[in-house]
């Protein structure tokens, strides 16, 4: 049987492959082979995985250089933007893994952005079905994974133990101690959110990374392998593939009293292979509870920022304003220079940067849908007084029932990753694009979100029905635009583009004016916001049903911050919750620091949030 893969990596005569059914493989290496190549090989020039004894791992120790770099080159995982991706954002910087029994492994760049998802057993593959973890945040990415986990009842109960582990792939880049503590800081803060039952583990080991390769493992998974053969337990390779992170610690003897895993263990697993040999493989669990605090390591889950993503809504987040409660600071300006003593110099000329109103229309012409919108020429583009640069994509996004759809929340039919051009067009009748499905006669609100390395925007919302006849509206160019150019929202909206239920809705909710306040005070944080009236209510003249829940959002360095693109502090879905309380340590916030702070307001139909605070901590 024939198979078809991509060059990761080529080492000791052996070429590591990631197949087109996303298994990693070794197979004997060419002549001439060399990374990134794209092959075809037999599935009997496979090299079965080699199996642990006491032997192998001793020589595999003090075979261990001081640093290994493997370079995962994602042809399936990343270079999707039409052939010609990024080579920064798809080198693979992280392994990351996600065990359970559902096993999914994530492919991480430097940017702590997914290039690829993997499902390492059937039930992982159950919970990627319906996910799209490509381009998220590695934090986000894993909450997505765990809340689909959950639905699916692969956690049900409280003795379920998650096992979160990353291990660093390129030890040579340039910023590695930041990436490696940006690591540590977003890992602590998932140990805070899901409790005591997920544990998290990073290396600096690149070779787990090979050795989980060759034994067909997630390196969550691999760790437990060399523990066990360290330990002398006896378990195979495939005992611990198909075993749940729960079944294996309790294998391995390796919980304390309250069920969870062993702090001792998790050092164990977390030390590298050269600790491992000046210990001479003495590691073993320590059931003292005392011993166990000694040699943990401790994870403090404010050392800095947590690695996230700039995001910008502007058609319907208010202006920012600032709770005097809170002690609000401005943001910090640099300081003046002094002047010079020499002979003045002219000031050297600033870059020109663009400002953009971003405008989408949206027509027919046939049977097609035709969509242009407002582009821009320069490396960097200026909208609502903040400067965005590194361009990635416009997305063409589509939504049958929010009227301010954005990417990534509502998908995208299409993407365009060059910044000149600025029209699409589809015939949905018979083109093959992205999600939604558009039905012919139907009634959708379309609109164009600008991504960028440090945040992305949205034009105006176009509401258009796609076209079922030729004859009639042959090159019609007429929009009913929801939104003007300002992001505002128009007052004469058609309520009959609403579902019928909906106009009963609009009727009877309540209009909602969302106000967040918060109060910092003897080292703990206070939330108040407006609450609803019941499931539904009307903001900015758009009514919103089925209420999900409130989050609080907090961000050091986005100014608008939003669910789900900066995760969430706390949550409720009782619509009489109106505030929340905990302690400044719990929630994250340092001494000294300033943050962005607001609310999302989730709905089934869509989503809002309150006025953003930058609130100093004392």
């Amino acid at each position: 049987m024939e198979m078809t893969g991509n060059v990761l990596r080529i080492e000791n005569k052996k070429a590591y492959i990631f197949t087109s059914d996303a298994r990693i493989v070794a197979i004997q290496a060419r002549k001439g082979q060399y990374v990134g190549e794209q092959i075809t090989f037999k599935e009997a020039e496979i090299i079965p995985p080699k199996r642990y004894s006491a032997d192998t791992i001793l020589k595999g120790i003090l075979a261990v250089a001081a640093s290994i770099a493997l370079v995962l080159i994602g042809i399936y995982a990343g270079l999707h933007i039409n052939g010609k991706g990024n080579i920064a954002d798809t080198k693979c910087a992280l392994v990351m893994s996600v065990d359970i029994n559902p096993g999914i492994q994530l492919l991480v760049n430097e940017k702590a952005k997914v290039i690829e998802a993997v499902a390492m057993n059937d039930d992982g593959a159950m919970v990627l079905d319906s996910l799209s973890l490509s381009g998220e945040t590695i934090k986000q990415a894993v909450r997505d994974i765990l809340d689909r986990a959950e639905v699916l009842g692969y956690i049900n109960s409280e003795t379920n133990l998650i096992m979160v582990t990353g291990v660093v792939n390129d030890v040579t880049m340039d910023n590695m101690d930041e990436y490696t503590k940006q690591l540590r800081t977003m890992l602590a803060t998932l140990e805070q959110e899901y409790g005591s039952n997920l544990f998290t583990i990073l290396s600096t080991d690149s070779e787990i990374i090979t050795r989980a390769a060759e034994d067909n493992l997630s390196v969550g998974k691999e760790m437990f392998y060399y523990y066990a053969a360290q330990v002398g337990s006896g378990l195979t390779v495939d005992e611990i593939s198909s075993s749940s992170i729960t079944d294996i610690v309790a294998k391995l003897n390796a919980a304390d009293s309250s069920g969870s895993i062993d702090a001792s263990v998790i050092n164990a697993l977390e030390g590298n292979l050269a600790q491992q040999a000046d210990a001479q493989l003495t590691v073993t669990p320590l059931p003292n509870d005392a011993a166990a605090a000694e040699n943990s390591a401790t994870i403090t889950p404010t050392e800095i920022p947590v690695i996230t993503e700039a995001v910008v809504t502007p058609t319907e987040e208010p202006a920012i304003s600032q709770a005097a409660s809170a002690a609000p600071t401005a943001e910090p300006t640099a300081a003046p220079t002094a002047a010079p003593t020499a002979t003045p110099t002219a000031e050297p000329t600033k870059p020109v940067q663009d400002s953009i109103s971003p405008k989408l229309t949206v027509g027919t012409q046939g049977e097609a849908l035709t969509f242009s919108w407002t582009g821009f020429n320069g490396s960097s583009v200026v909208y609502n007084g903040k400067t965005y640069s590194g361009f990635n994509f416009y997305k063409v996004v589509a939504s049958k029932t929010n009227p301010n759809p954005v990417y990534p929340d509502d998908g995208y039919l299409t993407y365009i990753s060059s910044k000149s051009e600025t029209s699409w067009t589809v015939t949905p009748a018979t083109d093959s694009y992205g999600s939604p499905d558009l039905v012919p006669g139907e009634t959708y609100y379309f609109s164009i979100t600008y991504v960028f390395d440090n945040g992305k925007f949205t034009s105006n919302t176009v509401q258009k029905t796609v076209p079922e006849d030729l004859s009639d509206d042959t090159d019609s160019e007429d929009e009913s635009e929801y939104e003007d150019e300002s992001g505002e929202s128009n007052d004469d909206t058609n309520d009959d583009s609403y579902e019928e239920d909906a106009e009963d809705s609009y009727s009877s909710a309540a209009s909602i004016d969302p106000i967040v306040q918060v109060e910092v005070e003897d080292g703990k944080i206070k939330f108040e916001w407006s609450s609803l009236e019941g499931s539904s209510c009307k903001y900015n003249g758009v009514l919103y049903t089925n209420f999900y829940y409130y989050k609080v959002v907090i961000d050091e360095y986005d100014s608008t911050p939003i669910y789900p693109d900066n995760g969430y502090l706390y949550y409720s879905t009782d619509t009489g919750t109106d505030s929340y309380e905990t302690s400044l340590s719990d929630a994250g916030l340092q001494s000294g620091h300033s943050y962005y702070m607001t609310i999302t307001y989730v709905f089934e139909s869509g989503k809002f949030t309150s006025n953003v605070l930058y609130v100093a901590i004392p």
